[in-house]
């Protein structure tokens, strides 16, 4: 298939970010280079970001318990420009209940389910997330095949 001017057209990649993708970059956390080289990528169009509004709330929790209330208010506003911001519909509360009564903490069982919903890969670094038939990839593997 062919693009703008006979250039091939990219196939653009989806995913479903964690929480833990943004605080290990904020933090200077284990793996935050992978996470801030996919958060690039993101911002260059490469890939497309699903993100949660769990995912924001979780994350500004964070700038409003530092009181870093402008950094809350910088992060919602890229948040908004670069990422596809996914509400909590009623679809995923459904499906993220009965993925929350298979064990997972609820915030991740509508992370889960909203990565199910949307049809995407969702990147963590949190070993304790699974679900069947979800792809779930860690940032320094999905850069590896990036």
């Amino acid at each position: 298939m062919k693009g703008v001017e006979g250039e091939p057209r990219s196939t653009t990649i989806k995913i479903d970010l964690d929480t833990n993708i943004f605080i290990a970059v904020k933090n200077q956390e284990a793996e935050h280079e992978f996470c801030e080289r996919i958060l690039d990528a993101i911002d260059m169009g490469r890939i497309e970001a699903i993100v949660s509004t769990i995912v924001v709330a979780e994350v500004i929790v964070g700038f409003y318990s530092n009181n870093e209330e402008l950094d809350a208010d910088r992060f919602s506003d890229h948040s908004l420009l670069k990422y596809n911001i996914q509400p909590v519909t009623l679809e995923i509360a459904d499906l993220g209940a009965k993925i929350r009564a298979t064990g997972l903490r609820l915030p991740d069982a509508l992370i889960v389910a909203t990565a199910i919903q949307t049809q995407s890969s969702l990147i963590t670094m949190d070993d304790s997330v699974r679900y069947p038939h979800l792809e779930i990839v860690t940032p320094e593997r999905f850069i590896d095949r990036l």
